[in-house]
């Protein structure tokens, strides 16, 4: 797995220390290249002696640079040497945090520093690197978050606002990228024994010791080896966010203690999406006489909570499918792959509050549908209209969809129809496609 790190050329910001350091490091160690940032260039120059002696074989380009200066970013970007013209991995460390004030007194200079580093600084560094990826169609942006962005704490409310902001930005940029391979990731570790600390409190270590005692902590190798582990996954896999916590923690403000259960429950829910199929829906099917192929299939979806299993108050309207690529589910093109009465009563049961209220994160109309018109049809993988002119492709067994959902869905489930049985490689030569109406009632999409 880690062989796919070789000759990568990565970007880390805030590197000059902490976890930015650790994951430089260990990135030179698997054979990447790097181009590294930090506002400390004297420090850069001393890694990058560290990296030549672990592994003379990398490249290594340092670049003296505060995130929050936007000119500065378009500068030195535009200006990389040539073997840095394509950037694989975008590592978004760059972050502090300064002072642990309630929000009412939180200077405007500490809020200015905080949300200009934390968010602005990730903003643009993604804008700048973003262009290539999509041009390539390649490519990998790692945002490193915080627990915090699940769950404030008192006298931290700044901070954590920057850090559900970096958790937004990436659940948002992995919809809007859905349609390329790029990957979005987020890394949310828990407390960190790095220079973080000395930052917060502008060097008093007194105030460092008192605010970690009692708490065991992580260290920026613990974080570094969870990014070296999600940018080297396979190409058809993503992490699209991961926590990491001390193995035993406690700290002052039990912060530890409600995130991880927090978190336990979310890893259990996100066990049912991964790995359940998709409900199935009664579906009956007719082919009328003297009709095209595509204008053959007519299908009579649900219209009602009951017949979908939904409770009567919250059954949705009919609406585009956006995705699913942000929860880290990568059937093709983002194709839901769970049983949503399932997932709604996990979370009824754990969190008290319903799904589109509480997490916000899929549209619940999930009942597979077929709109045939004079001039679209609905894709049943991605759900998305388009006209059937231009985009459609109708594979043998009748089923309707994008073409690049159902060459991407084939590449990867060798040749099988997602709504059915019928495999393209080999049915296609020993027997004839199944027919309407027998072979697709009851039927359930299983994209893994």
């Amino acid at each position: 797995m880690l062989e796919r790190l070789v000759g990568k050329n990565i970007v880390i910001t805030g590197a000059s220390a902490g976890i930015g350091k650790s994951t430089a490091l260990l990135f030179a160690k698997y054979g990447s290249n790097l181009i590294l940032t930090a506002r400390r260039e004297s420090l850069l120059e001393e890694l990058k002696k560290e990296i030549i002696e672990i592994n003379p074989t990398v490249k290594v380009h340092i670049i003296k640079l505060d995130v929050t200066d936007h000119a500065a970013i378009k500068a030195e970007f535009g200006n990389l040497p040539e073997w840095a013209s394509k950037i694989d991995v975008l590592v978004n460390n760059a972050g502090l945090s300064l002072g642990l004030d309630p929000v009412k007194d939180v200077p405007d200079e500490r809020i200015d520093i905080m949300y200009n580093t934390n968010i602005k600084g990730l903003i643009w560094m993604t804008q700048q690197v973003l262009p290539q990826m999509l041009e390539a169609n390649e490519g990998h942006i790692i945002n490193v978050g915080s627990i915090v962005g699940f769950m404030p704490y008192p006298t931290g409310g700044i901070y954590a606002s920057t850090k559900f902001a970096v958790r937004a930005i990436t659940d948002a940029l992995r919809m809007e990228t859905l349609e390329s391979n790029i990957k979005v990731s987020e890394i949310m570790p828990g407390y960190v024994m790095t220079e973080f600390g000395k930052v917060r409190f502008e060097g008093d270590e007194s105030k460092v010791k008192k605010f970690y005692e009692g708490a065991q902590t992580l260290t920026g190798d613990d974080v570094a080896e969870t990014i070296i582990f999600t940018a080297s996954r396979n190409p058809r896999s993503v992490i699209s966010s991961i926590s990491v916590v001390p193995n035993v923690g406690s700290s002052n403000s039990g912060t530890y203690l409600g995130v991880f259960v927090a978190l336990f429950f979310i890893s259990l829910i996100f066990s049912f999406i991964r790995y359940n199929r998709r409900s199935k829906a009664s579906i009956s099917v007719k082919k009328p006489n003297n009709t095209t192929p595509a204008e053959a299939v007519v299908v009579n979806y649900p219209t009602t909570a009951n017949e979908s299993g939904y409770p009567n108050d919250t059954y949705p309207p009919q609406q585009d499918f956006v995705g699913y690529n942000h929860l880290g589910i990568n059937g093709a093109a983002g194709s839901p792959m769970f049983t949503p009465p399932l997932l709604r009563n996990v979370l009824e049961t754990y969190t008290k509050v319903r799904l589109t209220e509480a997490l916000q994160i899929i549209p619940p109309n999930l009942v597979p549908r077929l709109d045939v018109s004079n001039d679209s049809i609905e894709c049943l993988i991605c759900f998305k209209k388009i006209p059937k002119s231009q985009y459609t492709r109708i594979i043998p067994c009748n089923h309707l969809f994008h073409i690049s959902c159902i060459d991407r869905h084939l590449l990867r489930q060798n040749g099988n129809c997602p709504l059915c049985s019928y495999n393209l490689n080999t049915d296609f030569i020993t027997q004839p496609p199944p027919q309407f109406p027998d072979s697709h009632l009851n039927h359930s999409i299983n994209v893994q």
